[in-house]
């Protein structure tokens, strides 16, 4: 029993180790490292991109003679936020709009919409949703900002392999065989 008690103490302990290590080596160093993670990005840019999207603005209509006046005031040249105002005086679920570029299957609403700049009018759910598609924007680089959790978790890779590099450098591996061959296989 004591061991057993002893190992899980030092299992634990370098656990602890293991864990204040990586901390300081390459999570605290990631997220302050600001220059790194900018110069990081800029040599890898081609691994953040965006695919194709579709700028677009949708007026999500209670029913269609929401829908129905919403178009005579965007004819009317109505902005967006007048033609909100107005219509949700009597209840706020009479027009929800949206904008924005959207991903592919990103939105539900722009499920059966056609890639193609103008305006449409789709159903969903009881919902009339006029769609006006403003641009087809192509692939592309995004930015550091837009990237920031994908880019600082891939910084954080790059500075714990180069933390390994560094320490295969320093120090040789030494594999104990007789030690390994005690230790059971698991699945």
């Amino acid at each position: 029993f004591r061991s057993e008690y002893r190992m899980l103490l030092n299992e634990y302990r370098d656990g602890i180790l293991l864990f204040n290590h990586m901390e300081e080596k390459v999570w605290k160093k990631a997220q302050r490292d600001t220059v790194g993670l900018e110069k990081y990005f800029e040599t890898n840019k081609g691994k953040f991109m965006w695919e194709k999207r579709l700028d677009a603005k949708l007026y999500i209509c209670k029913n269609d003679s929401v829908a129905t006046a919403v178009k005579k005031m965007i004819t009317a040249g109505k902005t967006s936020d007048e033609i909100q105002s107005d219509l949700n005086k009597t209840s706020k679920l009479n027009l929800k709009i949206e904008e924005g570029k959207y991903l592919e299957h990103e939105n539900d609403y722009l499920d059966n919409v056609k890639w193609e700049k103008g305006t449409q009018t789709v159903m969903k759910d009881g919902q009339t949703i006029i769609v006006i598609v403003n641009d087809i924007v192509p692939p592309g680089n995004k930015t550091l900002k837009e990237a920031k959790g994908l880019a600082l978790t891939a910084f954080q890779d790059y500075l714990e392999q180069e933390w390994l590099k560094e320490l295969h450098n320093k120090y040789k591996v030494e594999v104990n065989k007789e030690v390994l061959s005690t230790i059971p296989n698991t699945p």
